[in-house]
């Protein structure tokens, strides 16, 4: 998140450069050749200019870029980079947030929670239908790359809940040469194919044990790279004597080219840490950053002042616990075990916190956030559904570890109604663990047998995720009929327009199937191998990646499926599951 206004106070003081490999420069620009990216920030600022570009008729969630959408132009992003010959060498993803961050992280939740909240406040019904088009390569292309100003209504729209970890599997998982071509067929950025690796992102692609302004700190010492960052506190880290950190806001193609052209450099504005401090006569920014969060409405002559100034034996103990943190280098204990199942997120938290309980002063219990839906705000929460998955989960894991290492629950934090709320899960025995896989397989069983021929992958695991939303036997609900059922899993909707009850119903399948993945990659970790636990991981290897699982309702046309077909299904499962 960074410290408040420290960036703005600096812009001042910034360097215009350009984003292009070679030793040449322009008169007055220094050429960034090697570059270290913090991947979230790269993520949320893609996710910014994708916003920024959206159709103007639309509402949320419509308007929200989509996570298939993010991860094509952060792809595009990295494209554009490689062909302007610069070398990324590495793209860094936080792990985890450390045990004394708790309280940002629950922070940052409610932040979410109260955009949520307004939209649910401001849009009485869904968009209307519209026919949409996707952009174009070199459109979109031109888009994520050149600066706007969002309009009050994109500035509150809450951000894509899986966007993150949908970039970061895709780095590692999807964009191979094949996928790429594909995906920027057409582009000016392929000129020469021949020359693009397989997963050309893939290895420098990294989730570290930790935050990833540290690793990216760390690594751009070690490289002598730039960092590629929106994050202010990468102007506080130790970055080394030459390090600097350049802007993603700033980043736009250069004005004096034609949009079009393959050549046109990058430029962007860098902010110099060391040669600022020696200019503002001060050892480091440590001290200028701490009495700006005491006194943010200071200007900078006065900051300056107060950072020289010597402090008190409380002001002195203060300020070595606010700093102590970007002194700090990169954790990389105990980090195999969790780094080399290439996890989501969150789940590596979650594996985190297990194996550094020795190491950091963690709570009793082990936590794990959940994201805020594109949900309905004043209905129960969507992650209630999705539940029974999670702790199956969480128990198969925790029964993994070694016995100094479990834990007899998980804290999940949740909405619940108009706060973020601790719900304390009891991790179960082995009794409930075999009686629930046993469960999931048969239900899961029921719903491929009744799809028969139509079940493509996206589709079982969407209607499933219905049929499990909507419940099973004497205690669930009946299912939609058959023109609803087909019009929800194609567009999105049941009725003529999108509404709220689409949007929740929308959330609640994003819910089971984000606490399949949650399961399917925990119980990676275990080491049984009964026939029951085998066919588990089997069936769940076919879990679609996020940018499938969690598409819009506009890419939900890809799953088309018929009115007839939908009948048909729903005939044979009511037989089925009766």
């Amino acid at each position: 998140m960074g410290i408040p206004h420290l960036t703005r106070l600096l812009l001042p003081y910034s360097e215009a450069v350009l984003l292009k490999g070679g030793q040449s420069a322009e008169e007055g620009r220094t050429n960034i050749q090697s570059v270290v990216i913090d991947g979230p920030s790269l993520v949320y600022h893609v996710h910014s200019r994708l916003l920024g570009c959206s159709d103007s008729r639309l509402e949320f969630p419509d308007m929200q870029p989509s996570c298939n959408e993010v991860s094509c132009a952060v792809m595009l992003h990295l494209l554009k980079l490689r062909n302007l010959g610069v070398d990324i060498k590495a793209i860094c993803f936080d792990g985890a947030l450390p045990a004394h961050k708790g309280e940002t992280r629950l922070s940052r939740l409610e932040r979410a929670r109260r955009k949520l909240e307004i939209a649910r406040k401001r849009i009485s019904y869904g968009s209307l239908r519209l026919n949409y088009t996707s952009m174009d390569t070199e459109f979109k292309l031109e888009m994520i790359l050149r600066g706007r100003t969002l309009t009050p209504k994109h500035r509150e729209c809450p951000d894509n809940p899986f966007m993150v970890p949908a970039v970061f599997e895709d780095l590692k998982h999807r964009w191979n040469k094949e996928n790429i071509l594909q995906a920027a067929r057409g582009s000016l950025l392929l000129p020469d194919s021949a020359a693009l690796q397989d997963f050309p992102w893939a290895d420098v692609t990294v989730m570290v044990a930790g935050e990833a302004d540290m690793h990216c700190a760390y690594l751009a010492k070690l490289t002598g790279s730039a960092v590629l960052t929106n994050d202010s506190d990468l102007i506080l880290h130790d970055i080394g004597p030459h390090g600097s950190v350049v802007l993603l806001h700033s980043l736009e193609l250069e004005n004096t080219y034609s949009a079009r052209s393959i050549d046109v450099p990058l430029q962007a504005v860098q902010l110099h840490p060391a040669s600022l401090a020696q200019r503002f006569g001060l050892a480091d920014l440590l001290r200028l950053a701490y009495e700006l969060k005491l006194h943010p409405n200071s200007g900078l002559a006065e900051l300056i002042r107060l950072a020289k100034v010597t402090l008190g034996p409380q002001g002195s103990a203060d300020y070595l616990e606010f700093s102590e943190e970007y002194k700090k280098g990169p954790e990389h204990a105990q980090w195999g075990i969790a780094n080399s199942h290439h996890l989501d997120p969150r789940v590596s938290e979650l594996v985190w916190q297990y194996e550094a309980r020795e190491i950091n002063s963690w709570d009793e219990f082990p936590r794990f956030y959940l994201a805020i839906l594109n949900e309905d705000h004043t209905r129960r929460c969507a992650w209630e559904n999705g539940l029974p998955y999670r702790v199956l989960g969480y128990s198969i894991f925790n029964a993994s570890r070694p016995p100094s290492r479990r834990s007899r629950f998980i804290d999940e934090f949740v909405r619940r109604g108009g706060r973020i709320a601790r719900d304390t899960l009891a991790i179960r025995d082995a009794g409930w663990i075999a009686d629930q896989m046993t469960s999931f397989y048969t239900r899961l069983s029921v719903v491929r047998d009744a799809l028969g021929e139509n079940a493509t992958t996206t589709k079982l695991w969407r209607i499933f995720a219905l049929c499990e939303v909507y419940g099973w036997g004497d205690s669930g609900s009946p299912l939609p009929k058959a023109k609803l059922f087909s019009r929800f899993l194609s567009f999105g909707y049941m009725g003529d327009r999108t509404d709220w009850a689409d949007i929740h119903l929308t959330a609640q399948v994003q819910a089971v199937l984000y606490s399949l993945r949650i399961m399917r990659q925990l119980i990676g970790f275990t080491t049984t191998a009964n026939d029951l636990m085998v066919k588990m991981q089997d069936a769940l290897m076919s879990l679609p990646p996020l940018h499938e699982s969690m598409r819009s309702r506009f890419e939900m046309v890809d799953e088309y499926l018929t009115e007839d077909a939908a009948g048909e299904f729903l005939k044979r499962y009511k037989q089925l599951a009766g």
